[in-house]
């Protein structure tokens, strides 16, 4: 079955021998695998998780390091299970992810922190640590998710009863929806290393989740009705078993076993490898044609709306048709039938002519089904009495008991389906590099996370909460990755540089060290990784940007590339590694212009970057009711506005500081601790003006006069001033800003 993974893979054997002893004598057993000690106990178990997982170190460091500070004062024994935890998370790494003696290596000193050494085994051969396949760079840089995953899996194998029921060698379905019970185990790749050691006749190598739906949804016509699922709404135990059948069908036909989803005949039709990382999410595939459905239903409506000959006609030839879609705009059903549904011209003739050659869907009306639901009965009431108005030819088809299909609402954010845009984000190729520039608080760093969902996933989530999570998410699995600049960054932090090492036998030494961007560089160009990838540089005008980049910085542009016509490669000069940057690489960037204006920019890199503004919005503000504030947003409006006046448009005050802020001690809270303390900043505390931005009364600063030193003449200085915020602001303070005060009405305030 799924035992052959490539030409010139004749390792395999070796692998999975490896994995069935770790199925017999750790997983099953309690035992070990190089040596005869229990080790995969639960005590055992429970003793690392609480050491290594329940209680990581923060800091900045290899895994392996802290592992060992971690277990100084551990068992033997659980030292020992930590080498054979790290030789089964090394166990699927392919060769060119880590080299089978690094592998080794890193298992041997472990093991010896116990004291013993590790017993020489075939499972340590070079066959054997060879790997099958690559995860991506956060099951190795972030090991401790996969081996938590493990141990939480362990725990309840160990704890429950129903072992001997759920692991039948010959039907593994069962174990696999045990399995994922475990909260978000299909996005966890050691959750398919697993599956694939323990049921490798089953099971496929792919650790990709997203992988597995594309394939599924690529062959998916091969399938027996009954046996298709819908690729984003099914469990991944579904995708998993109609893998299964797809093997099956696929091995008959080519009458072999030696087939790879990896390689050809298999790999093109499901798109791999990604041609110039056009894939992201597995609705991307799909979405420019489910934005072409949409307009075709609008246009539809919209000529039914003009109630012409045309409009007439047009019902006439397509009131037969046995199915017809609807989606909901604006409280309004939009409709149109199955007759022209994927018809892309834009003139009503035209669908007409198509019509009456009998023309249907084809391919589009197969998908359909993944984007409608036949309406229920309570939407269909709806629909039939009063969707169809004056047009009695559609009367009599529905009436005949023509199918309406309603757009699902898992689909229905995908393409806008009113106002001017109408087409979803990812129907338009996001820049590849990107700032966001504007004053502070106005939600750069926050329009970044969704900018990367947007770029990743194709579209972003709908609730801010899980735009939140799905970007943690995308960090974890190593497509993001997010670094802040500062004044001393450098070249060698970001590309790569020498770093001081230390071991036992040489002594000192410099080692080169990759820096982030030539770490996800590295990520988003591997194979089985060719989804977009973005960097994100927050305050990237904060560090001397020419010299971070370096000689980079022409690679930045488009058509310099990777894979392009213009490619531009260079060589680094501490590695003297040749590098490009891949054409699926997205850098986003966050711009203070209080710090720094656009202008202040280096020429070059203004021309490699698009800039998007992002202004202090006070109507943002609007729902928030506070006491004693009538109008919040105009308290905004009127700071900035002064601002503006008396420095520039740059050195505003963003919305973002007073999104959360609910009640007037709030308020008042933000404006003493923030947003005075800036406003002075830009006037380098000149008070005066200070004061002037927020009304020109003492309601919400203290002035004190400062009593002359002795000696100095009257006419020798000026009169002093000792400036304070007060600790409490008046009660119509927000109004006096708002309306300013006369000189009366400043001597009352004060």
């Amino acid at each position: 079955m799924a035992r052959w993974i490539g030409p010139d893979h004749d390792h395999i054997d070796a692998v999975l021998d490896a994995a069935e002893a770790w199925r017999d004598r750790c997983f099953l057993a309690d035992g070990s695998l190089f040596g005869d000690e229990r080790l995969w106990t639960l005590g055992n178990i429970e003793e690392f998780r609480g050491r290594v997982i329940d209680d990581p170190i923060e800091r900045k460091d290899k895994f392996i390091n802290k592992l060992e500070e971690q277990l100084e004062s551990a068992s033997p024994q659980v030292k020992q299970l930590a080498a054979e935890l790290l030789w089964f998370l090394y166990l699927f790494l392919h060769r060119r992810a880590m080299k089978p003696e690094t592998k080794r290596d890193n298992i041997e000193r472990v093991w010896g922190w116990s004291g013993s050494n590790l017993p020489d085994s075939d499972h340590l051969s070079e066959r054997a640590l060879m790997g099958v396949g690559r995860p991506g760079a956060a099951y190795m840089t972030r090991p401790q998710w996969e081996l938590g995953f493990l141990l939480q899996m362990l725990e309840r194998w160990r704890s429950e009863p129903r072992q001997s029921e759920l692991m039948v060698e010959d039907l593994p379905w069962r174990f696999i929806a045990w399995l994922d019970e475990i909260d978000n185990s299909e996005r966890r790749p050691i959750r398919h290393a697993i599956l694939y050691f323990l049921f490798p006749g089953h099971l496929e190598r792919s650790v990709n989740f997203e992988h597995k739906r594309w394939i599924v949804e690529a062959f998916r016509d091969r399938l027996p009705e009954e046996n298709r699922p819908e690729i984003q709404d099914s469990p991944i135990v579904d995708i998993d078993r109609a893998l299964y059948e797809l093997r099956k069908g696929f091995e008959k036909e080519h009458g072999k076993k030696e087939l790879d989803f990896y390689h050809p005949p298999l790999a093109k039709p499901w798109g791999w490898p990604p041609q110039e990382s056009e894939r992201s999410h597995p609705d991307n595939r799909l979405v420019n044609e489910l934005a072409q459905v949409i307009e075709n239903i609008r246009r539809y409506q919209t000529e039914l709306d003009k109630d012409s000959d045309s409009a007439r006609e047009l019902v006439k030839r397509m009131a037969t048709a046995p199915q017809w879609y609807a989606v909901k705009s604006d409280g309004r059903w939009l409709f149109a039938p199955s007759k022209f549904i994927g018809y892309r011209d834009n003139n009503a003739e035209d669908y007409i002519q198509n019509a009456r050659k009998g023309w249907s869907g084809g391919e589009t009306e197969k998908r359909l089904k993944r984007w409608f639901d036949v309406a229920p009965p309570e939407v269909d009431a709806e629909l039939r009495p009063a969707l169809w108005g004056f047009h009695e030819e559609q009367k009599r088809s529905l009436n005949k008991g023509a199918k309406i299909h309603v757009l699902k609402e898992t689909y229905a954010n995908a393409v806008p389906v009113d106002g001017e845009e109408r087409r979803d984000r990812n129907s338009e190729k996001p820049a590849l590099n990107t700032i966001f520039y504007g004053p502070p608080g106005t939600g750069k760093t926050y329009a970044t996370t969704r900018r990367c969902v947007e770029i990743c996933d194709g579209k972003a989530k709908r609730s801010d909460e899980a735009v939140r999570k799905r970007y943690e998410e995308l960090v974890d699995e190593g497509r993001v990755e997010f670094v802040t600049f500062h004044q001393s960054y450098g070249y060698e932090e970001f590309v790569e540089g020498l770093r001081p090492k230390t071991d036992k036998e040489a002594g000192f030494r410099l080692d080169v060290e990759d820096g982030v961007l030539k770490r996800i560089a590295k990520h988003a160009r591997s194979p089985g990784a060719g989804l977009p990838h973005v960097l994100v540089i927050d305050e990237i005008n904060r560090a001397n940007v020419s010299k971070v980049l370096g000689e980079l910085v022409t690679l930045l542009e488009e058509d310099k590339r990777e894979g392009k016509p213009n490619k531009v490669t260079v060589t680094l000069p501490y590695s003297s590694e040749r590098f490009t940057l891949p054409a699926n690489l997205h850098i986003l960037g966050t711009m203070n212009t209080a710090d720094r204006s656009i202008a202040l920019l280096d020429t070059a890199l203004r021309r490699r970057f698009e800039f998007e503004e992002l202004p202090p919005d006070p109507d943002l503000l609007k729902e928030i009711k506070v006491d004693g504030i009538d109008d919040l947003p105009a308290v905004l409006r009127t700071i900035n506005e002064r601002l503006e006046y008396l420095i520039d448009r740059d050195h505003l005050i963003g919305h973002a500081w007073l999104m959360g802020a609910e009640t007037r001690e709030a308020v008042d809270r933000v404006m003493r601790h923030k947003i005075i303390p800036l406003i002075a900043e830009y006037f380098h505390d000149d008070w005066n003006k200070v004061r002037a931005v927020l009304g020109g009364a003492d309601d919400f600063v203290r002035r004190e006069p400062i009593a002359r030193p002795p000696g100095l003449s009257d006419d020798t200085d000026e009169e002093r001033y000792r400036w304070t915020v007060r600790d409490s602001f008046a009660a119509n303070a927000y109004d006096h800003l708002i309306s300013g005060v006369t000189g009366d009405e400043k001597s009352e305030a004060g």
